[in-house]
């Protein structure tokens, strides 16, 4: 029995606590149960998977956002959720003048409840550095390394990385003992500081088989002179490089121990790229990555606590299970390695923006690995946290009747997933599981209330708009560059946020029916953020039909809506806890953007 055992073992018998007629009752009964995924991370708090705005940052400031997410710590600890993504990107301990203590403060209370914390930062590549876009608005949150020799002043120079970006100057070499020791100088005083439960350490960003392999070809002449070959999977290659890498990271970083902190209990290193496949290579690529992973886990050595990340993977053609079979292959190994899987499938305004997206529901293609990040379940999807925990404790046991064990039918089934065109009765329908997460949540007749909310728009991808960032901030960028985003037109976005607009108005109207009915503060935080987001709507909607029609009158409604948002947003007072405030740290730039847009039209 371990202490962590006994705290899953006491969430159960307080489930199981009832009104009797002499009072609280437990019905007699044994329990044999266990999790089939060890850690599981059904809760991801950031608005872009690994990255970007915090989740719970209403704007209320350091106080009541550090009161929200210790209640969402003890939901996800009343529901044997025990991994969280917390925070990313980068190691930067000064980034605001409370954040190391803030966050040391949630992860020893995280620790108490037997949750670990994720914190995500570069190993190499340092893409957000030099990649300019929205997503990375501020840039790298760490230190930005480049490839000098000598190191810190000698000249900048090229090793492997990306072909066509500049990204092969950034941190990329394994050959400079010095300029390792200094991001691994980084990386401790971050331990140091926030006593993180797992980090999220990730290289090159290449991906797959074939890119990693052009990539490590680019190496610089002093990694080739260590690691001659150009082979990944080779002692004398890639796999011989990075095992030094995370033997050396893993080892320094174990020995950080603080007043009730020791990383060699409480600390997990994700390793993740510059190789992590995806869901649609080749059984051969496929292959080749296993060896490699392998390969690099006995070289590394009887190291523990250490995973090596992929992304979501589905099933070889003969329909046995690609993670089980990598999983298997570390476990051969016998070194203690193991697989963590970040399945992007779902995940928030990357993929998706659905606020109940299931894709959790195809957890059992990651059975095997040790670690599962579910990218969704963030602000105001409460109910989609624990149909997640469901799903990853419970993976083996299908949640709906849709057909996963023929390879051909997967990709089609995640992309109606991800983009909200899917609605599998065994998990949305009523008194099915997210249905019945929504009454556990906020009771019988506001969680019916807010299950019917979350369910406006149907199945045409065209869901609530409840957070401004990506969901509307994307198509802003498009009408700034007067250039419709991908495979889309003018006229295709004007119809879909009609629909947005409609289906935002109907959930606002069953929200704030709940809210009368419950005072929970995710309740009333769901019915502002549909209230600020349909204002948005009523924005956009007629502004991208003039953008299709040049039609006057839709410039007039557009205006008017522009008024009425601009008129509510002043009466909130924002204190953001971040830098970036989360969702609402872009409400006004965005009026101000579309005032901006809207005059230009005129």
């Amino acid at each position: 029995m371990t202490d962590e055992g006994l705290l899953r073992a006491d969430s159960t018998l307080l489930q199981l606590v009832e009104d009797g007629p002499g009072g609280l009752e437990i019905p007699c009964c044994e329990i044999l149960d266990w999790p089939d995924i060890r850690f599981r991370c059904a809760s991801d708090w950031l608005l872009n998977c690994e990255i970007n705005r915090w989740g719970y940052d209403w704007g209320d400031g350091p106080e009541a956002y550090l009161s929200r997410v210790k209640r969402k710590m003890e939901m996800c600890y009343q529901y044997k959720i025990n991994q969280i993504w917390f925070d990313g990107f980068g190691w930067d301990i000064h980034r605001t003048p409370h954040y190391a203590a803030l966050m040391r403060e949630c992860t020893r209370y995280a620790r108490r409840l037997g949750i670990r914390l994720t914190f995500a930062g570069y190993g190499a590549g340092y893409g957000t550095a030099y990649q300019r876009s929205e997503l990375y608005r501020c840039g790298y949150q760490g230190q930005v390394f480049l490839n000098r020799r000598p190191w810190p002043d000698g000249e900048v120079y090229l090793c492997r990385g990306h072909r066509r970006l500049e990204g092969r100057q950034y941190g990329s070499c394994l050959s400079n003992a010095n300029l390792a020791a200094a991001k691994l100088a980084e990386m401790l005083e971050f331990v140091h500081a926030v006593e993180p439960g797992f980090m999220y350490i990730h290289d090159i960003d290449t991906g797959g088989w074939e890119a990693s392999q052009v990539s490590w070809q680019m190496r610089c002449e002093h990694c080739r002179k260590l690691w001659p070959s150009d082979s990944i999977d080779d002692p004398q290659g890639m796999a011989g490089a990075m095992a030094e890498w995370v033997r050396e990271v893993a080892e320094a970083l174990r020995q950080v121990r603080t007043e009730d902190y020791a990383a060699a209990r409480d600390l997990t290193l994700i390793f993740i790229s510059p190789l992590y496949g995806a869901c649609d290579q080749s059984d051969d690529a496929w292959e080749h990555e296993v060896s490699y992973y392998r390969l690099v886990s006995r070289l590394i050595g009887s190291v523990p606590g250490i995973e090596f990340g992929i992304r979501e993977q589905s099933l070889n053609r003969d329909g046995s299970s690609r993670v089980r079979q990598l999983a298997e292959a570390l476990d051969a190994v016998g070194h203690g390695h193991a697989c963590h899987v970040i399945a992007f499938l779902g995940g928030d305004n990357f993929t998706s923006n659905d606020l109940c997206n299931v894709s959790g529901t195809l957890s059992p293609l990651y059975l095997g690995a040790e670690s599962v990040c579910l990218s969704n379940g963030g602000v105001h999807e409460e109910p989609v946290q624990l149909l997640n925990a469901e799903c990853l404790w419970n993976a083996s046991v299908p949640h709906f009747a849709i057909e996963t064990s023929r390879v051909e039918q997967i990709q089609p089934l995640w992309r109606d997933l991800r983009e909200g065109r899917l609605r599998p009765e065994g998990a949305l329908s009523a008194d099915a599981l997210f249905h019945q997460s929504c009454q556990i949540l906020w009771g019988e007749q506001a969680g019916d209330l807010m299950h019917r909310a979350y369910l406006c728009g149907g199945e045409s991808g065209l869901g609530p708009v409840s957070r401004v960032w990506w969901v509307v901030t994307r198509d802003v960028q498009a009408l700034k560059k007067d250039r419709p985003r991908a495979g889309r037109t003018w006229e295709q976005d004007a119809k879909g946020w009609r629909q947005r607009s409609d289906a935002t108005a109907s959930a606002l109207a069953l929200a704030r029916e709940a809210a009368r009915l419950s005072k929970d503060e995710d309740v009333h935080g769901f019915a502002r953020g549909l209230e600020v987001g349909g204002l948005f709507a009523q924005v956009m909607a007629p502004l991208l039909r003039h953008r299709a029609t040049s039609d006057g009158t839709a410039l007039h409604e557009a205006r008017e809506a522009l008024r009425s948002l601009r008129d509510r947003l002043a009466e909130i007072e924002l204190r953001p806890t971040d830098i970036l405030g989360g969702d609402p740290g872009c409400w006004a730039e965005t009026m101000d953007v579309l005032a901006a847009i809207v005059e230009g039209e005129s």
